[in-house]
């Protein structure tokens, strides 16, 4: 797994990846590897209080779902 945000992780499962959120969504979603993932934003990580985090998670979950060609409904979503 290669996972790039403000640092870059290179690691051999989720459960050595430091990032909260990415580590949560490899591990509900069962992805061990074979993945290179890239983020970027325009809001700051030290909690803007928008709902940033829980808008990144939605869409970071739907777009692993969508790697492994599974559709995630809105009810699964949420």
């Amino acid at each position: 797994l290669r996972i790039s945000y403000s640092k870059t992780e290179e690691v051999d499962g989720p459960e050595k990846v430091e990032h909260p959120l990415v580590r949560a969504a490899l591990e509900l979603l069962d992805l061990r590897g074979g993945l290179e993932m890239t983020t970027i934003a325009d809001i700051p990580s030290k909690g803007t209080g928008l709902g940033s985090s829980s808008t990144f998670t939605v869409g970071l979950v739907n777009a692993l779902n969508a790697f492994k060609g599974q559709f995630s409904s809105k009810e699964y979503l949420a």
